[in-house]
């Protein structure tokens, strides 16, 4: 079985490379093909099956279809086409549109994944995309949708009422995995918080992670009597977050840490908490439920749907501190049941088995074509 992975994201994401491992160990030959600006660095490292072109421009970035071309001409030309069973773009546009062409030229097979660009930065703004949006999730054999929640929202808003049945029942649910590392070394449920409440944030420090409204919180909390501290830990991005790093008697900044330092620093800690404005799954909510941590995440993104609603933690609004401080209250009231929870439940996301649905869905779309 051999498989174009078309993955734009591969260099930002660590989560591709354990995906593509994990299909390699059953037998799936991945040729990994990750389009990059001419002017990026591309690292010293890169696995034999890996491909990173530097073949656009920064022009080319916000020309869709010059880009596109650039892209397609470039696959072509590296890749024997014929030796290909089925493409697999992690996009809808950026990797789909690409997986589309060539299958309207070479007839191969494709399925496609729908992330957090694709419905918050291509369906919402460009509109004069949105009709070939709406083509290469006709024609894909198969759409992966990270959440139920991204699912509904896409094929609602953007979908065409003649088409959404269509596009419905050729989509599936499929979370992200975690590093094995973390399903390795599961974390012991735990009876009750610590006092004062440690509250964690792990990941880039910017304004779509939305720290200020776990601040908000906290603020609150303490106003209400419930001495809490704020634990930090990822890279600041943004210059009006540098007061993060600056010291605080609520707020412990880390800075960025290894998936050890991560690991321990999870098990210290009683509630994650991460109000993104967008996600398209956050693969730290799944990393603290694998050490007995209930975790706080945005209503309609894509964490949630995952579990029912206080299975291993809460929804919440991006722009309200007072209903993250409710569920902050309900985790409290229930802690050793959502702890005991979050580590029965991260099974869900272990590599493995995802890699083994993956391969499924390979082998069912290319017995289809033949």
């Amino acid at each position: 079985m051999r498989v174009l992975q078309i993955a734009n994201g591969y260099l930002g994401n660590k989560l591709y490379q354990n995906m593509f491992e994990h299909l390699q160990d059953i037998d799936v030959q991945n040729l990994v093909y990750v389009p990059i600006d001419r002017h990026a660095d591309i690292p010293e490292l890169v696995p034999n099956d890996v491909y990173i072109s530097q073949c656009f421009s920064q022009l080319d970035r916000v020309l869709f279809f010059r880009k596109q071309r650039r892209i397609l001409k470039d696959i072509r030309t590296h890749y024997d086409l014929n030796t290909v069973d089925v493409i697999h773009a992690h996009t809808v546009f950026s990797g789909g549109y690409a997986a589309y062409q060539l299958y309207k030229r070479y007839g191969k097979p494709y399925l496609i994944a729908v992330r957090n660009t694709d419905k918050n930065v291509f369906f919402r703004y460009m509109v004069h995309l949105r009709k070939i949006g709406v083509s290469i999730m006709e024609h894909a054999e198969q759409i992966i949708f990270l959440s139920p929640q991204y699912r509904s929202s896409v094929i609602e808003t953007y979908i065409p009422e003649h088409l959404k049945s269509v596009v419905y029942n050729k989509s599936l649910i499929i979370p992200n995995g975690i590093h094995d590392y973390f399903l390795e070394n599961l974390g012991r449920p735990r009876l009750v918080p610590n006092k004062p409440l440690r509250l964690i944030y792990v990941g880039e420090v910017s304004s779509n992670k939305n720290i200020e409204m776990t601040l908000k919180a906290a603020e609150i909390l303490r106003s209400k009597g419930i001495m809490c501290e704020i634990v930090v830990a990822g890279k600041i991005l943004e210059d009006k977050y540098r007061f993060i790093s600056e010291g605080s008697p609520f707020i412990s900044y880390l800075g960025q840490l290894s998936k050890e330092q991560v690991l321990c620093a999870l098990r210290e800690a009683d509630i994650f908490i991460m109000p993104s404005h967008t996600e398209t799954f956050g693969l730290v909510y799944a990393e603290a439920m694998s050490q007995g941590v209930p975790v706080i995440y945005t209503r309609g993104q894509g964490f949630d749907g995952q579990f029912p609603e206080g299975t291993v933690g809460y929804a919440v609004s991006d722009h309200d501190p007072e209903d993250i401080v409710r569920r902050i209250f309900d985790i409290i009231d229930k802690y050793s049941e959502i702890s005991n929870q979050c580590v029965q439940h991260v099974s869900r996301f272990n590599w493995s088995t995802i890699a083994m649905q993956y391969k499924d869905i390979y082998n069912k779309i290319v017995k289809v074509g033949k």
